[in-house]
């Protein structure tokens, strides 16, 4: 195939692959993983250790999918990709020794780093360049909304790793409806247009992963934007409308504009959830931004049809990019003003924004500086300690008549050593748990902020 138009066989194609590496991404990769390794005990500290052990597969996996791909050979490795990331997720569900954990998580790293970079070398062949924004929005929004659906979303994390299973073979079925003779004539990338991609999508992916880690760790954040089946509901069609929208903007040749929507977004969300600005559906918000910028980072590396840039894009943005955001996350229980008005700078000078736009720019920047100064100075001093969230919380009733809020303040006086029914007889122990380690930590910094 040289040029001429793909069948739309191959089109639907290539919107059910990204689809199915999308939604094996965020349903296994971002969440069962995660939860089936914590359920076996494995301890948080080991966990980051994890998760770069992963971050370092996925950063292998690219590189090694950009030094392999040919186009003769494509179709053959997406298979291997989908292949290798369903025995992954298969392979999790029946771990248990530390050793074994991080062999998985590496494995799984690896697989699915070479399969995005295969995929991207791949689309535009077999999409076609009329139509490659609305199939990469349309991959990217769809699996976003299906792993929004409350089934899929609240299934316990051996279900969602036997889902993940399923999307990659889905996955690797479609492969064979790729083109067979190869890429279409892919663009030659100038230099500078793709250091510049690479940074703006950097900066979107950098503050997508820290806003999702602090949503994820608070609970009155995560109440926000993901409980109730009528939020996720809501997200679902949000994620599909935005990634449809931002691929019919990509087509139409507005390549930038999806990525300023995002940071607009994803800027507006954050500060929503910050209580900077009044809240009007922040996960609405934060959900059309990330899918404005998904179906641009699929985007790009596939419009130049070279797996090299794709290894490059997802190498940098992808897997350091989120390494970094939830690195800066981790003591984070809110979402501080400064941050925001980085990662707005960031996009900024990336995107090279000029004239009357870079204007208005600086002066909101000079504006959200002093407000993220102070906002970050007393965003622990002024957070509720989390025992508070215990009335009225019907706990008790769950831990067999105890009294959560007794053995919260026994936890937090004795230094956490332990409780005599969390994660046994209490079916909700571990939440109460996780609430006296932040409540411990809550105290102290309150103690020494007010020093």
């Amino acid at each position: 195939m040289n040029g001429g138009a793909p069948s739309p066989r191959s089109w639907v194609a290539a919107c059910v692959a990204t689809a199915a590496t999308y939604v094996f991404f965020l349903i296994f990769a971002q969440f069962a993983l995660l939860a089936l390794a914590a359920r076996a005990g494995v301890a948080a500290e080991t966990l980051q250790s994890l998760m770069a052990a992963m971050g370092a597969g996925g950063l292998a996996g690219a590189a090694g999918a950009a030094r392999l791909y040919s186009p003769a050979r494509g179709r053959a490795m997406l298979v291997a990709g989908f292949v290798a990331c369903a025995l992954g997720a298969q392979l999790a569900t029946l771990a248990g020794t530390t050793g074994q954990w991080a062999a998985v998580f590496a494995f799984v790293g690896l697989a699915l780093g070479a399969l995005t970079v295969t995929l991207a070398a791949l689309l535009r062949g077999a999409a076609g360049g009329a139509r490659l924004g609305l199939c990469t929005g349309l991959g990217t929004g769809a699996a976003y909304a299906l792993c929004n659906l409350p089934s899929l979303f609240t299934a316990s994390p051996v279900a969602q790793a036997w889902i993940a299973v399923a999307a990659a073979a889905v996955g690797a079925m479609t492969a064979g409806r790729f083109p067979g003779e190869g890429n279409a004539a892919p663009e030659a990338p100038v230099r500078g247009t793709v250091v510049r991609w690479i940074a703006v999508l950097a900066a979107l992916v950098w503050m997508d992963s820290a806003v999702f880690r602090v949503i994820q760790q608070t609970p009155a954040l995560r109440a926000q934007t993901w409980e109730g089946n009528a939020t996720l509901l809501a997200n679902a069609l949000v994620h599909l409308a935005a990634g449809v929208a931002s691929g019919r903007l990509l087509d139409a040749g507005w390549r930038r504009l999806p990525v300023v929507l995002a940071v607009a977004l994803l800027a507006a969300a954050s500060l929503m959830l910050a209580g900077a600005l009044p809240g009007f559906a922040p996960g609405w918000l934060y959900a059309a931004g990330v899918s404005f910028y998904s179906a641009a980072l699929v985007y790009f590396p596939a419009s130049t049809g070279r797996a090299g840039v794709a290894a490059l894009v997802y190498g940098v943005a992808g897997w350091v990019g989120s390494a970094l955001g939830i690195g800066l996350a981790q003591d984070l229980n809110g979402v501080p003003v400064w941050f925001v008005a980085v990662a707005v700078a960031a996009v900024a000078v990336a995107s090279g924004w000029r004239g009357r736009g870079a204007m208005l720019f600086a002066a909101a920047f000079l504006t959200l500086v002093p407000l993220g100064w102070a906002e970050g100075r007393s965003v622990r001093r002024e957070a509720p300690p989390p025992a508070a969230r215990l009335a009225g919380a019907g706990l008790a009733a769950d831990c067999g008549g105890a009294d959560p809020g007794l053995e919260l303040a026994r936890l937090i006086k004795s230094g956490l050593p332990g409780s005599p029914w969390a994660g046994h007889g209490c079916p909700r122990g571990a939440e109460i748990l996780g609430l006296a380690r932040a409540a411990r930590g809550w105290h102290k910094d309150s103690a020494q902020s007010s020093r």
